[in-house]
């Protein structure tokens, strides 16, 4: 057997089992770790079929989560918050700021840094200066957001610490 034949397995293995943890701030990522990746590989028994099969969802979600960001972002400082910048400037900011999460999401345990980091650089940060808003008004979102994350976790029950490290990704290193 070549050399290349098991490295190539192994880098293949390496890169995509764990592919969809390393962006922790998005619901499908998880949900294709957990629940579609081992259905497909049940049927296609290949990583690199998996690969070929989860990538496309994946950035298909990212590009639909991203212009539609966008298109609310946009329409609420614009015309709410009476900013003067164009849409494009929502894109950059929601597309720029997502930086954090992507830079520290193979750390373990990281995503909650990670996820204040980014949506304080998207929100507050990157809607004032790219639409003119005040500081004041920048921060309403943000806040709004906030309140609306800590109130999911009261009520779903993760503030407390079992519940909490059950939802927390661990990236791609085993337990």
């Amino acid at each position: 057997m070549p050399i290349w034949k098991p490295l190539s397995d192994w880098a293949i293995n390496a890169s995509i089992v764990k592919i969809p943890d390393l962006h922790f701030g998005n619901a499908v990522f998880l949900e294709i770790a957990n629940q579609i990746y081992p259905l497909v590989y049940s049927y296609l028994g290949s990583n690199l079929w998996i690969w070929l099969v989860c990538i496309p969802i994946i950035v298909a979600d990212l590009l639909a989560t991203l212009l539609f960001g966008s298109d609310l972002f946009h329409l609420i400082f614009k015309y709410v918050f009476k900013g003067d910048g164009h849409y494009r400037d929502s894109l950059a900011a929601l597309a720029f700021g997502d930086l954090p999460s992507l830079l520290f999401g193979f750390l373990p345990y990281s995503s909650a840094i990670g996820l204040a980091w980014t949506s304080l650089l998207q929100i507050p940060v990157g809607f004032h200066y790219l639409y003119n808003v005040s500081w004041n008004r920048a921060f309403i979102p943000y806040m709004l957001w906030t309140i609306v994350i800590f109130a999911s976790w009261g009520i779903m029950g993760s503030i407390i610490p079992k519940g909490l490290m059950s939802l927390i990704p661990r990236g791609p290193y085993s337990p």
